[in-house]
């Protein structure tokens, strides 16, 4: 993995995400849980501006990313012309929690400087228990803007024959659901790729104490 130098940290939101987002930010390029089943169908590893014809895996971390978010930060909501609303996306491409988000803490930084200048949006989509290192901060940014945790749970199965292991297992990310639930913090679990479903009743259960709402995507 290399550092990457980049001037800006928002990029403009297309696709379906264009919907409801203006914004995506991705605080790494690529991703290292490509090695196992979200990877396996990870909709990224198809982009070609990402890959750039690397095998799909975590290319690197992006560099002076507080100076970046601010600077954009300021052009957008501070223009001569008109304020802009930022509803940002965290990440398209990507974890913000990938593994090398324990020690790095690249997230953590942009959590911090959005305390600052908090967009009016923010969807955090993870499958990273991780997330819960930064409770502090989501408590504080959940009442300054409209904050969601997304947890990905495709499959309460621990083991699909024919298919990677997990990077989590479906218990530790309802419990970190859970956990943010009760502390009051805006949380959607997505069932994405809609993957079999061993105890349909079990998990429709789990989802209902876990999150607030549910998106589910059959692809």
């Amino acid at each position: 993995m290399e550092w990457i130098d980049n001037k800006s940290i928002l990029s403009d939101a297309s696709g379906f995400l264009a919907n409801g987002f203006t914004h995506t930010l991705s605080p790494y390029s690529g991703c290292s849980f490509a090695g196992t089943l979200c990877g396996q169908y990870c909709y990224a590893q198809k982009i070609w501006y990402v890959t750039k014809g690397r095998d799909w895996g975590l290319y690197g971390a992006k560099k002076n990313v507080v100076e970046a978010y601010i600077r954009q930060y300021r052009s957008i909501k501070f223009s001569k012309k008109e304020s802009k609303p930022i509803r940002i996306f965290m990440s398209s491409v990507t974890d913000p929690y990938v593994p090398h988000e324990k020690k790095l803490q690249i997230t953590r930084q942009l959590l911090e400087v959005m305390l600052l200048h908090p967009p009016d949006k923010l969807v955090l989509q993870t499958r990273n228990p991780l997330v819960l290192r930064d409770l502090d901060l989501l408590e504080q940014l959940s009442a300054k803007c409209n904050l969601w945790v997304s947890m990905t749970i495709e499959t309460d199965m621990v083991k699909i024959e024919g298919l990677l292991r997990h990077s989590f297992t479906p218990e530790q990310r309802f419990t970190a659901a859970r956990t943010l639930k009760q502390a009051d913090i805006p949380i959607q679990i997505t069932v994405a790729p809609l993957l079999p479903i061993e105890d349909l009743e079990q998990f429709t259960h789990d989802l209902d104490r876990s999150c607030h709402r549910v998106i589910l995507d059959h692809y």
